[in-house]
């Protein structure tokens, strides 16, 4: 866990960190030397589920302490993170499974390309508590983009303190220009032919129906119906 405050002090001799772990007791955890601004717990376990932890910072000279910075409460990491196309044009959806039960929100970050590209993360959305899905706008039809969560609480509204759990694993998806709601589309063709696509456009699996109403492309004779399976069509 990676701790940082406001120095608000001018002649402290240093800071100590008090941390509580699940259940137990309030102690001291750490200290710092004057005008240090950050501290890392690095024998916290990671707050996937089951254990959580809370911290409070004071400044103080000699054996004198000042009161204490409002508690930061960590809460535990959302996991399970899905990106698909959304339901309509050029949107992507986002669902997860929120493991916490004092989230303040959650905060959601995206940036274009897949997981492992250089882009700049930013975020793009600050939701409430125990919320599980978001759809993502005005995307670009065939663009990756990447996501990852997490969930936040701030405690106290003077001075607040935030608690912020680790992200979850980073997904990837290709916006797409159609969907499920992508309505059915008839094309006409030489010699009386057309073609209707499905309800979703012509992705992979999907039926298209070609109806002949002359025979001279060869291909049915007068009025007959020939279905087909669009199977690498997107």
């Amino acid at each position: 866990m990676n701790l940082t405050w406001k120095d608000n002090s001018e002649n402290e001799s240093g800071f100590k960190i008090y941390r509580k772990k699940g259940a137990g007791k309030w102690a001291l955890f750490g200290k710092t030397k004057a005008n240090v601004k950050n501290f890392s717990d690095t024998t916290a376990d990671k707050n996937t589920s089951g254990i959580s932890y809370q911290y409070y910072v004071v400044a103080f000279i000699d054996k004198v302490n000042s009161p204490s910075s409002v508690t930061a409460a960590v809460p535990y990491q959302p996991a399970n993170l899905v990106a698909v196309p959304g339901a309509t044009l050029n949107t992507i959806k986002l669902t997860w499974t929120d493991k916490s039960a004092n989230e303040t929100g959650f905060e959601i970050f995206r940036k274009t390309g897949a997981c492992a590209a250089s882009s700049t993360w930013a975020k793009v959305a600050t939701l409430g508590p125990n919320k599980t899905t978001w759809t993502d706008t005005g995307r670009t039809s065939g663009t990756t983009y990447a996501y990852k969560i997490r969930s936040y609480r701030k405690t106290g509204s003077i001075l607040p303190a935030y608690g912020y759990s680790l992200s979850s694993s980073c997904v990837s998806v290709v916006s797409g220009s159609s969907n499920e709601n992508t309505p059915s589309k008839t094309i006409s063709g030489p010699g009386g032919s057309s073609l209707k696509t499905p309800v979703g456009g012509l992705n992979g699996g999907a039926t298209i129906t070609l109806t002949h109403t002359s025979d001279t492309s060869g291909l049915a004779d007068d009025g007959e119906t020939l279905v087909s399976k669009a199977l690498d069509i997107t």
